[in-house]
């Protein structure tokens, strides 16, 4: 779900605990979608465009939590603390952190 529907969706019901999947770094996001087959020139700016809107709304609010997907299993574990409430402020600040490097490297 885009940042605007997790707004949508905190206005009906604001117990939802939305969490903001990212890459390890920028480095690893471009590689990965080097990875994923041919994209042109435009679908790559628009993608560009897309996530810098996306990681500024979400930065912007302190309900979205950052979960770093570096391995599978540690990005399962990330989500699995979040819902159980077991998710640290430092796991939290740490993605945080991976979110505003990218969104840095964006701009």
């Amino acid at each position: 779900m885009e940042v605007v529907g997790v707004e949508n969706l905190m206005q009906v019901s604001p117990n939802v605990q939305p969490i903001f999947l990212l890459p390890p770094n920028y480095e690893e996001w471009q590689r990965r979608l080097a990875h994923r087959g041919f994209m042109s020139e435009e679908e790559l700016s628009n993608r560009m465009t897309s996530a810098k809107f996306e990681l500024t709304m979400a930065l912007e609010k302190d309900y979205y939590h950052f979960v770093v997907n570096d391995t599978l299993a540690h990005a399962v574990q990330q989500v699995h603390d979040v819902a159980t409430g077991e998710s640290a402020d430092q796991q939290q600040a740490a993605g945080r952190a991976v979110a505003e490097a990218i969104l840095k490297k964006i701009k």
